[in-house]
């Protein structure tokens, strides 16, 4: 029981503490807490008082070895105030009775637990430091893409305004060359409009006369005749071979003839 409330769980582990079986006893139980299925955290080595004759067993070299190789803390509490033994040398921590052992336990728990406390409130100290921290520097972000968008959204809404501003602009300025176009052709139309129409008219007459004129039907009915091979005329690049089929078109007839024999056109390259 301590003042603490820390709750120890000691285990015994017998041996003969004087005597000439005293170290084979002892290295015994040291190989049981060795070997135990339980993880211990160190290993107390104590006895109740006695002469100094009886402390001979703690000067083996055998124990001494085994405790300095020993792979838990080994504390000694033996119980002798005046010599130190060559385990007491050896071992983790040296104290002199086993009520020291216990309160040196006792205060190592304690110091322990101070440690802890110390590092939770370092930790919390830090966590609420990082926390502010990270609040300010939300804060101060969210205000900068506060200023940011709004900006942003001014800017875009001048560039808005002039391209507003332009394109009534521009409408404004089609407008009035519109206008200005529309009353120039008035005037026009206002001072000529009969030579316009006639001039269109005698251009209207002329294009008819000349489309007559070209019109296969009225060059058949002055006696001249077309005749195709194989639907196209004979030019240049299309000409008839003995055997072939031809269809000629007059006025009123189509005449279909078969080619016996061909000869050169040499109408027209004399002289």
């Amino acid at each position: 029981h301590n003042g603490y409330g820390y709750r120890v769980h000691p285990q015994l582990f017998r041996a003969v503490m004087q005597g000439d079986q005293a170290t084979e006893s002892i290295i015994g139980a040291l190989h049981e807490v060795h070997n135990a299925p339980r993880p211990f955290d160190a290993v107390v080595i104590i006895r109740g008082g006695g002469s100094q004759l009886d402390l001979d067993c703690f000067d083996t070299y055998e124990l001494a070895a085994t405790v300095a190789q020993f792979p838990l803390p080994v504390i000694t509490g033996i119980g002798h105030e005046r010599d130190e033994t060559i385990v007491d040398m050896v071992a983790h921590t040296r104290m002199k009775t086993p009520t020291a052992v216990a309160e040196f336990l006792i205060q190592g728990l304690r110091a322990f637990e101070e440690n802890v406390l110390l590092l939770e409130e370092r930790l919390q100290q830090y966590t609420q430091r990082y926390v502010n921290e990270q609040s300010l520097s939300l804060s101060l972000l969210s205000q900068r893409i506060g200023a940011a968008s709004r900006a942003s959204l001014s800017h875009r809404e001048r560039g808005l305004d002039r391209i507003m501003l332009g394109i009534q602009a521009g409408v404004k300025q089609t407008t009035q060359r519109a206008h200005y176009e529309l009353d120039k052709l008035q005037t026009v139309l206002s001072k000529q409009p009969l030579r316009q129409l006639a001039r269109a008219h005698e251009h209207l007459e002329g294009l008819e006369h000349t489309l007559t004129l070209l019109n296969p039907q009225t060059l058949l009915k002055r006696g001249y005749s077309l005749t195709l091979l194989d639907g196209k005329p004979l030019a240049d690049g299309n000409t008839a071979e003995v055997g072939q089929d031809l269809k000629t078109y007059t006025a009123n007839q189509v005449l279909t003839s078969t080619i016996t024999q061909t000869e050169d056109n040499t109408y027209g390259e004399e002289g």
